[in-house]
């Protein structure tokens, strides 16, 4: 038996028992990071395998006592035939935001009120000074959410109206690899936070590794799940995600140097 997040594993724990067979459970990141009742994590400690995507979750559960040798780690992947570098994609994209010239910043994520630990305002508060050394900038956000009138207010405060372009949902993989494909560079500095109250972070980042699969380079937290789907200084830089400075820093550094 299978169940794909730690909340099911107690109802996959009374079948499997009955039936006399194994189970498995599948984790995902911060479902699993802060404390968990004894509903959760019982079954999670008998189970034949847990499964997770990295490194850092792994080590969340060991430290609350599920046996090492019952974790399998099994990272994110991405379908090649999907995500690829497209030039027609990338023109298509090119004309209809008018990027011509630009050196293209890009976040795709959610702008859910909850999800604004991934950075984007970091990044737009860093967005000044990049201009000051690399005046044909501009940074793009792929996604819709109830955050975006807060970001969209940070903008105009900012005086960057003519340099973050927001464009939206998009329907499919096609669309997103349109976007990977028409920029410079993908940053998501997302921020990990641990606590009794609220956990937030990525547990992997599969964004990362579809924005490599079309060539671009990545900036990326440099805590919990994302230096598992980014090798600092090979596939991209890992940054401090509270620090616009040092966020700033790695985005001249990647936009300067072809």
């Amino acid at each position: 038996i299978i169940v794909d997040t730690a909340h099911l594993a107690h109802y996959a724990q009374k079948v499997a028992n009955f039936l006399g067979v194994p189970y498995d459970v599948m984790t995902v990141g911060i479902e699993v990071w802060g404390s968990l009742p004894r509903w959760i994590m019982e079954p999670l400690m008998c189970a034949d395998s847990v499964f997770t995507l990295g490194c850092f979750t792994r080590d969340q559960l060991v430290a609350k006592g599920v046996p090492l040798k019952c974790i399998r780690v099994l990272p994110c992947h991405v379908d090649v035939e999907s995500f690829f570098f497209d030039r027609n994609d990338t023109y298509r994209i090119i004309r209809e935001h008018k990027l011509e010239g630009k050196k293209v910043i890009l976040t795709i994520c959610r702008l859910a009120g909850q999800d604004g630990y991934k950075g984007y305002d970091r990044v737009i508060q860093s967005l000044s000074q990049v201009l000051k050394e690399v005046p044909n900038a501009v940074y793009m956000i792929v996604g819709e959410g109830s955050d975006k009138p807060r970001i969209q207010r940070l903008v105009r405060k900012l005086e960057l109206t003519d340099h973050v372009i927001f464009a939206g949902r998009v329907p499919d993989d096609a669309a997103l690899r349109a976007y990977y494909s028409a920029c410079d560079l993908f940053v998501m500095p997302s921020q990990t936070v641990i606590s009794k109250e609220i956990c937030k972070g990525e547990g992997f980042g599969i964004v990362y590794i579809e924005a490599n699969a079309c060539g671009k380079p990545v900036i990326a937290g440099n805590a919990g799940g994302e230096p598992g789907a980014v090798i600092d200084s090979v596939s991209g830089l890992l940054v401090d995600p509270m620090n616009v400075k040092e966020i700033t820093g790695a985005i001249m550094r990647l936009l300067k140097d072809e």
